[in-house]
């Protein structure tokens, strides 16, 4: 699940090794906008017959990129793809 996620990557940029790089926003800041996106990909992808495309501007972390994932997961034949993109130049 994406929370699964959510916890590996709070944890490796907690770590020592990222410890001086900084990460803006992130969708689990926002629990009501959290399961807004989840609710509207889960409809869409329950109803179409074809992979998702998501394309994202700031990727950050990667908190939105596993929650669009694995909201549009509902049918291994159809799997979301996800397209992002960041320039990485704000902290």
């Amino acid at each position: 699940t994406y929370h699964h996620d959510w916890n590996t990557i709070d944890t490796l940029l907690s770590s020592k090794k990222y410890a001086n790089h900084k990460v803006s926003g992130g969708i689990f800041l926002y629990p009501r906008q959290t399961l807004l996106f989840q609710t509207i990909l889960r409809e869409l992808s329950s109803t179409l017959n074809r992979s998702m495309h998501i394309c994202e501007t700031g990727y950050g972390a990667g908190h939105s990129a596993s929650l669009f994932y694995h909201s549009a997961s509902v049918s291994t034949t159809y799997p979301p793809i996800i397209h992002s993109f960041d320039k990485f130049d704000r902290p």
